[in-house]
């Protein structure tokens, strides 16, 4: 493997370190998991007996790199055995590599001990929970073993944050090789950069590819002022999104409708009223705005709301086509984050609702007590704005699934 120069730093800081903390700040796409890879190799291969942990967020992760190092092994005499169902590979100098999940229970990470000439690694530390981490630390304890804590950066809060700021600041123990000082063009070209830029969400891009650090709970959407235009209003509609609410309290259900060119053309919600009137609305506004397709949130309560409305479209003979959209963690980031990445462009414009302006300037990205990230309405806000919106928007111009009446 011919080393880019930041990864060359990486191997002289780490063979300078007796013990303490290596933070290798990265963006994607740099070489940071085969760099990884020939460390825990190098690590094994050079030193006998030595006893080396990676830990990844998932494990998934976990055996796709015990797999891509058993794949960089192959045909050479220097594995004595290996299992996936362990997640080991022991080498015949003795040495072994431990490949543990940042997911699994913390009560069953305890017990292991990395040797003096092994390493800890925790690969996209950022994504890994905290009180995971804490649990493995004391691996090192015994043989003052080195630990890297390697990741694309995220919050400005948690393990990886404070390994990052500790370096920053000279503290004893920690050490730091930021890739984003060095040129990565070759790795990531400048017109590859702007071209993520133009078409993430811009904090996704800060994180990703800019490999900066964003503060926790920020918002996603910034100044939306500029996407305002109530000149679609009333145009033609031919999508309509709808995140359904309890019908209580800031739970609203929200209609939101978008022409093909991605302009808002409609937009009301409401919480004052009973389920049986919520559909009867919604079906009157169908039936006003005529829309091609109609795509609504089928979560829990909203499946029983689609049944309602699946049969009052039918008993109105009313012709749409009518779609369920199953909000998951994956699929609400996926249409959020196209969402995010249509205002920022300009590329899709609102109406000057209230509501709709608040749930979309109070919707921020979060961290999770498991190491992830979310999306929500802040300080209690509700996010069913967002979400019909996104929905629409997401959905618009795709195949749908249902159809009722006769055709138009």
């Amino acid at each position: 493997m011919t080393l880019y120069e930041h990864q060359k730093e990486v191997f002289r800081t780490f063979d300078k370190m007796e013990g303490g903390t290596l933070c290798i700040k990265s963006p994607r796409q740099c070489g940071k998991t085969i760099l990884l890879e020939n460390l825990l190799l190098r690590q094994s291969i050079n030193y006998d007996n030595t006893t080396s942990i990676l830990m990844e967020p998932s494990w998934a992760q976990s055996k796709r790199v015990m797999s891509q190092i058993l794949k960089a092994c192959k045909g050479i005499p220097i594995i004595e055995g290996s299992s996936y169902q362990d997640m080991i590979i022991n080498f015949n100098n003795g040495s072994e590599i431990i490949f543990l999940s940042g997911s699994q229970d913390v009560d069953n990470i305890r017990g292991n001990t990395v040797s003096k000439n092994g390493v800890l690694i925790f690969d996209e530390a950022a994504f890994i929970k905290d009180d995971v981490i804490f649990k493995c630390l004391p691996f090192c304890n015994a043989n003052n073993a080195r630990k890297l804590s390697v990741s694309t950066p995220l919050f400005k809060q948690g393990y990886f944050f404070e390994c990052f700021k500790n370096a920053i600041e000279n503290k004893k123990n920690f050490n730091l090789v930021d890739f984003n000082d060095y040129d990565l063009t070759k790795l990531l070209s400048e017109e590859q950069k702007l071209e993520y830029k133009d078409t993430m969400p811009y904090l996704i891009y800060l994180t990703e590819i800019a490999a900066e650090f964003i503060d926790a709970y920020s918002t996603l959407f910034g100044d939306i002022n500029s996407i305002i235009d109530d000149s679609y209003k009333g145009q033609k509609t031919n999508i309509l999104g709808i995140d359904w609410g309890s019908g209580t309290g800031n739970d609203y259900t929200a209609l939101s409708g978008y022409n093909n060119l991605k302009n808002m053309t409609f937009f009301e919600a409401f919480n004052d009223i009973s389920p049986t009137e919520q559909i009867d609305k919604v079906i009157k506004v169908i039936g006003m705005l005529h829309p091609e397709s109609v795509v609504v949130e089928s979560n829990s309560i909203g499946e029983v709301y689609y049944d309602m409305l699946k049969k009052g479209l039918q008993n109105s003979h009313i012709v749409t086509s009518l779609k369920k959209f199953e909000t998951t963690n994956e699929s609400k980031r996926k249409i959020v984050e196209n969402f995010v990445t249509l205002v920022q462009q300009g590329n899709t414009t609102i109406l000057d609702n209230p509501i709709l302006k608040l749930h979309m300037s109070a919707y921020s990205i979060e961290p999770t007590k498991t190491g992830k990230v979310t999306y929500n309405g802040m300080n209690n806000t509700h996010d069913d704005a967002v979400i019909s919106s996104a929905i629409a928007l997401y959905n618009l111009n795709k195949t749908n699934t249902y159809i009722f009446g006769n055709a138009r």
